[in-house]
């Protein structure tokens, strides 16, 4: 009786230490969530394309140039997400809100109501012109944050990459020792 209390004394510490661990852990893995996006990414498009790397190779392209050609791809495919995004804005700063019919009656009726609140159509303007700024300015934030991310993303992937293409001298040396497992590696290829 006297153990049996005294294993559960011992268990919800146990069970208390786990707790906090992974509060912890969820707190520090989000106060280092700008790290970690672009390493998961990274690894993301490294585990895409390792296998074009592989097949590039198995066509007979040295490894350096194949990892060149895809890291080419990978930049093309960001731009090419670049230019859909840009199209998108210009097709929206486009629109023209005077051809909607029910958002100038709704406008028209707003400003009756203005002089009855107590609002200068100055007040208004002023307002509206801190927005455009301030929007313009969160625009402009976000494209560099994006674009820094995109660079760090591919920088990443560049060296997962090269370290499959160009495997180190120590690794080299290890796989001449070991023929079956170099076979197995240089041939990963054929399974994708």
């Amino acid at each position: 009786m006297n153990t049996d209390k005294n294993m559960r004394n011992s268990v919800s510490p146990e069970i208390l230490r786990y707790s906090i661990a992974a509060v912890i852990l969820t707190i520090g893995m989000r106060e280092i969530a700008a790290i970690l996006v672009p390493i998961f990414f990274s690894v993301f498009a490294f585990l895409i394309l390792a296998p074009l790397i592989y097949w590039l190779q198995k066509k007979g392209v040295p490894g350096v140039i194949s990892v060149g050609l895809v890291i080419l791809l990978l930049i093309l495919a960001f731009i090419a997400t670049g230019l859909l995004v840009t199209q998108f804005l210009f097709q929206l700063s486009n629109w023209n809100p005077d051809s909607d019919v029910g958002l100038t009656k709704d406008l028209e009726k707003l400003i009756e109501y203005f002089p009855s609140v107590g609002l200068s159509l100055q007040e208004i303007l002023r307002s509206m012109t801190n927005f455009v700024f301030s929007l313009t300015t969160g625009i402009l934030t976000a494209i560099l944050n994006a674009g820094t991310t995109a660079g760090l993303i591919v920088i990443t992937t560049t060296f997962l990459l090269l370290d499959i293409a160009v495997p180190p001298g120590k690794v080299r040396k290890e796989a001449k020792k070991h023929p079956l497992l170099l076979s197995r590696t240089n041939n990963l290829a054929a399974y994708w």
